[in-house]
């Protein structure tokens, strides 16, 4: 199963336990069980007081979501303009690094195929 959940404003609904937005129902029971939860990761976590009232998702709260749901990879998407191959590489890598616990995280890029 794939799910696909663009700029839902998660900070909207308050903070949520982690201060990156709520993990609301809906978006849990979209992403339950998900083989592949694309989801927009326009911000990093420091970036969220200053930006997510835009209706941005800090990538983060994208992995928190993924693991919440049970999701088993996550293919973070939607990246800010600004964010360099490289920031995205070290975006990757921190996610591979905290691996115990969380989905598969995929940092996507333009023209990528995934196989489900």
């Amino acid at each position: 199963m794939l799910t696909y959940i663009p700029d839902h404003c998660p900070t909207l609904l308050g903070p949520g336990p982690d201060g990156l937005g709520e993990y609301h129902p809906a978006a849990l029971d979209l992403a339950a069980g998900a083989d592949l939860l694309i989801h927009d990761a326009f911000l990093l976590a420091g970036e969220v007081p200053a930006e997510a009232s835009f209706g941005h998702a800090a990538a983060e709260y994208a992995v928190g979501l993924g693991a919440r749901a049970g999701a088993r990879r996550v293919a973070l998407a939607h990246h800010k303009p600004d964010r360099t191959d490289a920031d995205l590489d070290q975006l990757a890598a921190r996610f591979a690094a905290d691996a115990p616990g969380l989905p598969d995280v995929i940092v996507g890029a333009e023209g990528e195929i995934l196989d489900l």
